[in-house]
């Protein structure tokens, strides 16, 4: 079940990553973060079962990248 979370959080990643290429999000997109978000957060769940602690470590901090810049769009749509 990891394996699954984790590849599917490889495939929004690599999403919002061809959609931004595309022009088809901009990087101050709400979806494009939240791409970002769930992605990151899949390959937390598989790589924490797998004991594969770097990529982890890296995609939490990914993750809490994301939700910075949600936070940053949500303030910036309330203004």
């Amino acid at each position: 079940m990891s394996t699954t979370i984790g590849w599917a959080g490889a495939g929004l990643i690599l999403t919002g990553y061809v959609l931004l290429t595309r022009k088809i999000l901009t990087s101050e997109s709400r979806m494009y973060h939240l791409l970002n978000l769930f992605g990151g957060l899949g390959i937390v769940v598989e790589a924490f079962s797998n004991g594969a602690f770097p990529p982890a470590t890296l995609n939490i901090i990914w993750s809490m990248v994301a939700v910075y810049a949600i936070l940053r769009t949500i303030a910036h749509t309330k203004t």
